[in-house]
């Protein structure tokens, strides 16, 4: 199985998503797809078709996170004189300066600025120091960009 990279914090967010729609959220939908079957036939029930598509979708969630949940290696940040998983850098594109952290996939949502370390410029920014600079192919266009700053 493929590992997923996360932060101590980020798996205890994920358990506290898994154990609301496994524990609260299944249940409401179980019990609303009762509510719709009651309502008769259900080759004409829009809001039975609705509630079993919707209870597809959160059995999707939930199997992606028990997936990721046993699959999950924490890290932590150590290093602030190279990026990595947990990074915060500050990268100047061509005359754009942006703040990005660098992050394992099934973390994304969690930050505000993240970009995943399995991403083409993620990949490319683990290992980097201050002051490096590099070329980086995005869309067809070609962008110079060097690292300013490393922090936690």
């Amino acid at each position: 199985m493929k590992p997923y990279y996360v932060s101590k914090e980020s798996l205890q967010k994920l358990e506290k998503e898994y154990d609301h729609l496994t524990k609260k959220k299944r249940i409401e939908m179980i019990d609303a797809l009762k509510n719709a079957a009651d309502l008769g036939d259900l080759k004409e029930n829009a809001e039975w078709d609705a509630t079993t598509e919707e209870l597809d979708f959160l059995d999707n969630r939930i199997q992606t996170l028990e997936n990721i949940l046993k699959n999950a290696i924490i890290y932590s940040k150590k290093d602030n004189q190279k990026a990595n998983l947990g990074s915060t850098v500050t990268l100047k594109f061509d005359s754009n300066i942006e703040t990005y952290q660098i992050v394992g996939n099934a973390e994304l949502s969690f930050y505000p600025s993240p970009i995943s370390h399995e991403s083409p410029l993620g990949s490319l920014l683990i290992g980097k120091k201050v002051g490096d600079s590099f070329l980086f192919q995005n869309a067809g266009e070609i962008f110079s960009i060097q690292v300013l700053d490393i922090s936690e």
